[in-house]
């Protein structure tokens, strides 16, 4: 597209197999931002990279069967990007901001839990007690890979939680954006699967030991507790 007059210029079109191509620019861009902030006080640098869904408004697709498969190429192909300049290294931990959340006039807390980056934070409870009838909802499924966790490993993730803050406490979640961050809904689907079964896992009897899901009680204003095996039935 080099030398075209921009009026010229109406889009740009996809007729084969997308890969990235832009490891030097992107190289450059991240030289660029550090040399700007030297010698200024800034508390954090920070890239931002076009979202896949926001690139098929300027890349019409001319060679893929659909616009799921389509997405999904765009996807791939800037992981490498993502990955090289959106590091997951910079959550906040858990226990820096207990304090605030504690606070919170709601019944039960949801986090994510299962990630490399939050899968140790069960501990903090050992330290910070959980106020009166309140309720944790720990993601024990994760968006970070499409490994299927095995049912025994989602069992051991609640009853971490509920040998620390009791099992009467612990309501099986997931972590955020599982539905839209693992690769196809299949995968998905499996994820569930397995963390039905650990309900019934010979894993400490996780089925007879942990509360996963809650109903309503309206005279409280918090759940009360149902079987996770019900509830995820109901959903499969």
């Amino acid at each position: 597209m080099k030398n075209i007059p921009m009026p010229l210029i109406t889009g740009s079109f996809c007729t084969g197999p997308l890969n990235y191509i832009g490891q030097q620019e992107v190289q450059r861009d991240i030289a660029n931002l550090k040399a700007a902030a030297r010698g200024v006080h800034v508390e954090e640098l920070s890239m931002t990279a076009l979202a896949p869904t926001v690139m098929t408004y300027f890349l019409k697709n001319e060679h893929y069967a659909s616009d799921r498969d389509f997405l999904f190429a765009i996807a791939d192909a800037m992981n490498e990007e993502y990955r090289t300049h959106q590091a997951h290294t910079d959550d906040i931990p858990l226990e820096h901001i207990l304090n605030i959340l504690l606070k919170v006039n709601v019944g039960a807390y949801s986090f994510a839990a299962s990630s490399p980056r939050h899968d140790h934070e069960w501990q903090v409870w050992k330290k910070i007690k959980l106020p009166d009838r309140k309720i944790l909802i720990p993601g024990v499924i994760g968006h970070f890979t499409d490994w299927i966790e095995h049912p025994k490993l989602v069992a051991e993730r609640i009853l971490k939680y509920a040998s620390v803050v009791g099992r009467e406490n612990v309501i099986a979640g997931v972590d955020c954006g599982l539905g839209t961050r693992v690769g196809t809904e299949s995968i998905l689907w499996a994820k569930f699967e397995s963390l039905v079964e650990a309900g019934g896992s010979p894993a400490g009897s996780c089925r007879e030991r942990i509360r996963a899901h809650r109903a309503v009680d309206a005279r409280r204003g918090i759940p009360q507790a149902c079987n996770i095996r019900t509830f995820f039935s109901q959903l499969l």
